[in-house]
This record gives structure tokens, sequence and C-alpha cells, in this order.
């Protein structure tokens, strides 16, 4: 019993209304693959310019990509939609919280030029089952936030989605999230559980990945010329709004002006598109794209290992790495390093980490 398990398995989540490509389509994993990485990269002190760009548009790319893999052709089972969801999402992030919690606990908590010894040890303990990432709440694992508030914008998203309206009425229905959101991080005082006041704001991505779908076909053929056109408009055009907007960071909802934080955004998420497309298949960012909820989960664990190597084997203060671009990438690539083993054992041994079943072989 080896192809006709995994096949039955494939054509019982296809028929769960989810949307799963009968064969990978590369140049996503690829856009998949930038997208992880440049998460990666975002959270090594390249200094803060680089970091003003990466966070204008890093997390709302994320959304939008999402959304532009949620079902299209076939009526959606909104409860087996959730269950699926709550597999893939929850799942890991309860997982990967409890997985990832003792290195913070003996280890990020007392070393490094991020340690918090002031945080109380139990603070993240009682931060996992509520889910958000603002405060000091998720330390142990702060990228561990996308994942709970994915689950509640792909709720949100769902829930829309089966009203059938038409293009115009889930523009109108994002917008009226997006300014529920605003309102949310301007008079709320306290960060909502499970990321749900983030997903106001993230579902506008997530939908508008969705009605690009709804558009363009998985194989939408990309002119040469018009393609480096698209490319340098959409980066000369993200460079003014974030010099206009200035720092911003979705997971905080702190995002400055509001027309300007999604022109940036959309401005950010329309580059890599088009550049992922351009592309196509790569084999580095498609095995990163493959393996993105473990990279996600393991990375921040590869930098401080890394910046450890540094720090107490070369006897390089780390504090003298900071701002330095060079640097940067050298922990990245040491993040991304110490990955490898882990997505092998994570697919290989652990695959329940990710809400999958173990294959019978």
């Amino acid at each position: 019993m080896t192809a006709p398990p995994r096949a039955g398995r494939r054509a019982k989540r296809a028929s769960s209304g989810c949307f799963e490509m009968k064969e990978r389509i590369h140049w996503i994993d690829t856009l998949r693959g930038l997208a992880i990485l440049l998460v990666v990269f975002s959270h090594q002190d390249a200094g803060p310019s680089l970091k003003v760009y990466l966070f204008s548009f890093h997390v709302p790319l994320w959304f939008f990509i999402s959304g532009y893999l949620f079902p299209t052709d076939a009526p959606l089972d909104y409860a087996a939609f959730l269950r699926r969801r709550w597999r893939t999402l929850a799942v890991p992030y309860f997982w990967f919280s409890i997985l990832t919690y003792p290195f913070w606990f003996f280890v990020g908590r007392h070393y490094g030029v991020d340690a918090t010894p002031d945080v109380r040890w139990w603070q993240p303990l009682v931060g996992i089952p509520y889910g958000s990432g603002q405060g000091h709440w998720m330390l142990h694992n702060v990228p561990l936030w996308f994942l709970p508030c994915l689950l509640m914008t792909d709720a949100l998203f769902a829930w829309i989605h089966r009203r059938g309206w038409s293009a115009t009425g889930v523009i109108v229905a994002l917008v009226g999230f997006s300014l529920l959101g605003r309102l949310d991080a301007r008079f709320v005082p306290f960060p909502l559980p499970w990321g749900l006041d983030v997903a106001f704001t993230a579902i506008v991505f997530y939908g508008a990945g969705h009605l690009v779908r709804r558009r363009l076909a998985a194989d939408f053929a990309l002119d040469q010329r018009r393609g480096v056109e698209l490319l340098v408009v959409a980066f000369v055009l993200q460079m003014i709004f974030i010099s206009r907007n200035g720092p911003v960071n979705m997971n905080s909802q702190h995002m400055g002006n509001y027309f300007l934080f999604f022109l940036a955004a959309f401005a950010g998420i329309a580059f890599y598109f088009v550049l992922a497309r351009r592309l196509g298949a790569n084999a580095l960012l498609e095995y990163c794209g493959r393996n993105t909820l473990v990279i996600l989960a393991a990375h921040t664990i590869g930098s401080s290992l890394t910046k450890g190597l540094v720090q107490f084997v070369l006897r390089i203060p780390v504090a003298t790495t900071a701002g330095s671009l060079g640097w940067s990438v050298f922990y990245a690539a040491g993040s991304l390093a110490f990955c490898i083993p882990v997505i092998w054992l994570v697919n290989t041994r652990f695959p329940f980490l990710l809400g999958r079943p173990r294959d019978i072989r």
C-alpha cells in the first residue's frame, strides 16, 4: 500500500474545497521561497533603511500569496476548509511553540543582544494560547504569530467568499474590514486574541490575492519587456511611498498613513509577484517555498546559534556587527543552514508537527 493511500488523501483534500495544484506550479513555489527568505533576512539587523523597505511589504506579501492559493473553482465547504486550516496552521503553531519555548527559557532570555531576563518565564506560556505577537507574549518564537493570524484571516475571507458576492462586493467588504482594523488600532488598547486585529488589515492583501487569481491562469504568460517595465515601475513607486510614509510594522499595527501603507505594500507585492513569474523554476527558492512553515518556525533559533558561534567561538562581539549588510547575510545563511536538517527531520520523521500524517510505506 503505497501510491493508493497517498492518492486517496490527495482526493480527500481536494474535495474539501481547498486549492490543491494537481502539479506543483514552479513559479508559485519560487514566490513562496522569495517571501520566506525576505522574512528570514528581515529578522537580521541589516540597518534601518533595509528594515523599512522589507517591513513595508514582506508580511502583506505572505497574506497575498495565501489568498492567491484560496480555492476558486469549486463551492467551498466552510467547515471542511476551517478544519483543514486548523490542522495545517494551528497544530504546527502549538507544536513549534512548545518545542521552541525551552530554547528561549534556557538560552534566549539570558544571552545575546536580544536577551530579555526581565520577562517572566511564564509570560510566553500564557501568550501561546492567546496567540498575539504583540508585546512580550511570544518572545519564545515571535514569527509564529503569523500562523494564528492567518487562520483568522482564512476564516474571515471564507465567510466573505460564501456570500457569493461579485468582485465589487468583495472589494467593499475588504475596505470595510480595513477600516475596522484602523479603528481597532486607534481605539482598542490591547491586542485581540489570535491576531484578529491584524487580520482585519491582512484580509485586504489576502482578498487581493484571491481576486488576482480569479483573473489570471496559474501559468499566465508575461512578455519579457513588459515584465521588466513592471518591475521598474513597481520598485520606483514603492520607494516613493515608503519615503513618504516611513517605518511600518504590521504585527504591531504601526502602519503610518493609511493610504501610503497599502500603496507601498501593493507595489512591493507586485514587484516580487512579477519577479517570481519571470524567474520561473529555481531549485533553491522552490525548496524554501515548499518548506516555508518549518523555516518560519526554526529560523530565529538558527540565527541565535549563528550569533553564538560568532560571539563565543570567533570572539567577535555580536553588537559590533549590528547594521552590517554582510553580517546580516551571514546570519541569514547560518539560519537557513540550521533549518535544512530540521526540515528533513520534520518531513521524514515528524510530519505530525505540520499537521500531516506520516506516509505509509
